[in-house]
């Protein structure tokens, strides 16, 4: 059966396209309604939940990117800061280092203190120990006593810190690292250990066996030596940490002796340092006498170990800072 456009187009002569042109001008140019599945309300609520979450997160900008570290260069970063703050030379005009010597020279005080007794020799002041040698090779008692002096306890004394100072300072010549951080914690790590083997030793020799009374003066020797060595490579003035005869004369003929607190900070470093020794010298010999000696070795360790802790903060000195504290009178 014919539909009713192709009868049409038999009784007027006209072609079947002209129905549709005239009749249905849009045919064609009308989309069919979108049929709405489960399956397409699903997707177009996930599009629509991905454009919000796009539209409200911030895009990182790259310098936010770039100042963040990566996990994997979390240990790398540590340990080039560590490295950088073990490499910097400390700062020798800083008040805080001045402190640590001080301290140094409480525990020199406290290691003559035990040392005189205990051996007829000291292990820092070695201009005691050269003439001690003199007169116990020439075999002159004390007065009042036919006691003779160890010859061999002065020898030991001053060969020992003689070595000390020479290899800690060639030491530090040949690796270029005086006044750096490094060294100066591994310098005074190796004090504290020879403190404490001296200490153990002092403690089980209670009948006083010869060998290990040399082996204990020994080894404080070269903690001597290698505290003194390390200081005076630091170039701080006035705190030598050991010899306190310069320093006493030097107080006595500054002619800013009078100044005050503030203006004449080099009188006060001679001054701490003369008053650090004696009394280091005072309480190491009150803990011989009425404790013992290895009890007082343990307190001197106990120092230098504080010490070791300090000097991982002691500030680092300026880029421009030359060697020496440079200090003159006035400053503070």
């Amino acid at each position: 059966m014919k539909s009713f456009f192709s009868c049409l187009t038999d009784c007027f002569g006209v072609e079947d396209d002209y129905f549709n042109k005239s009749l249905f001008p849009f045919r064609g140019h009308i989309k069919a309604p979108k049929i709405m599945t489960d399956q397409n309300i699903i997707l177009s609520s996930t599009e629509k939940q991905e454009k919000n979450i796009d539209e409200v997160t911030p895009r990182s900008t790259p310098d936010a990117e770039s100042q963040t570290i990566p996990d994997d260069g979390f240990f790398a970063h540590v340990s080039t800061r560590l490295t950088t703050h073990l490499q910097e030379p400390v700062c020798s005009t800083s008040h805080f280092l001045e402190a640590e010597l001080l301290l140094l020279s409480f525990a020199t005080g406290i290691l003559d203190g035990v040392s005189f007794p205990e051996f007829s020799c000291f292990t820092s002041r070695q201009n005691g120990n050269t003439v001690l040698f003199a007169i116990a090779a020439l075999k002159i008692p004390t007065r009042g006593s036919e006691a003779l002096i160890d010859a061999s306890h002065a020898a030991i004394a001053l060969s020992m810190f003689s070595a000390a100072v020479f290899l800690q300072g060639q030491a530090a010549n040949w690796l270029g690292c005086r006044g750096r951080r490094w060294w100066l914690l591994l310098s005074n790590f190796v004090q504290v250990v020879l403190v404490v083997g001296a200490a153990v030793i002092a403690f089980f020799n209670s009948d006083s066996n010869t060998r290990l009374t040399q082996s204990t003066l020994a080894l404080l020797a070269l903690c001597s030596g290698m505290q003194v060595g390390l200081v005076r490579g630091l170039e701080v003035k006035d705190i030598t940490t050991a010899m306190v005869t310069a320093s006493m004369v030097d107080l006595l003929i500054d002619p800013s002796i009078f100044a005050s607190l503030r203006k004449n900070r080099i009188r006060n470093r001679r001054v701490g340092f003369i008053l650090a020794l004696i009394a280091g010298s005072f309480v190491g010999g009150s803990v011989w006498k009425f404790v013992g000696g290895a009890a007082a070795l343990g307190l001197c360790a106990g120092i230098k170990l504080i010490v070791l802790v300090l000097l991982w903060f002691t500030n680092k000195a300026a880029d421009d800072e030359g060697g020496g504290d440079g200090l003159e009178v006035g400053s503070f």
